[in-house]
């Protein structure tokens, strides 16, 4: 399991710097890009949730998870292009610690700003799953977040 995730941070990594790479792609087309596997993984998370068979829900969970893990990297270079897509990337990586259910209403809305063109997103901060129980580092996520503003671990629940 360890080695799986080190190389997923690997590929991760290498990911974000092959599309860093490409400076004709603007951060609301990489951030575009990772809700087209938002989109996906929240209908195969859904569809795993409904379905009749255990395999089935098995397989849609897993799709579900690759489509998550697709779209991580995608929203960090969004992010390294303009870091106003941080609570897009920020709420992408707690799907290792928070299950898809709980970061399925943040997710819907921080893609449906990128969905709609919209480039103005300085609000999308209050959209994150941010709590004490979420975040092992609330204050750290939620200073950065704000920028200087300084706001405790429940200031954005």
């Amino acid at each position: 399991m360890r080695r799986k995730t080190v190389h997923f941070l690997v590929l991760a990594a290498l990911g974000s710097l092959a599309l860093a790479s490409c400076g004709d792609q603007s951060a609301l087309s990489l951030a575009r890009e990772a809700c087209v596997h938002v989109h996906r993984s929240i209908h195969e998370y859904d569809t795993a949730i409904h379905a009749k068979s255990n395999a089935q829900k098995v397989r849609d969970l897993k799709a579900a998870t690759i489509d998550l893990q697709k779209a991580e990297p995608l929203a960090a270079s969004a992010t390294s292009a303009d870091g106003r897509w941080n609570a897009l990337m920020t709420t992408l990586s707690e799907f290792g610690q928070v299950d898809e259910g709980h970061l399925i209403q943040a997710l819907q809305a921080q893609c449906a700003v990128a969905d709609n063109n919209q480039s103005g997103i300085q609000g999308l901060a209050h959209l994150m799953p941010i709590g004490s129980r979420h975040l092992r580092y609330p204050n750290i996520v939620t200073s950065l977040v704000i920028g200087t503003q300084r706001a405790g671990p429940g200031a954005l629940s």
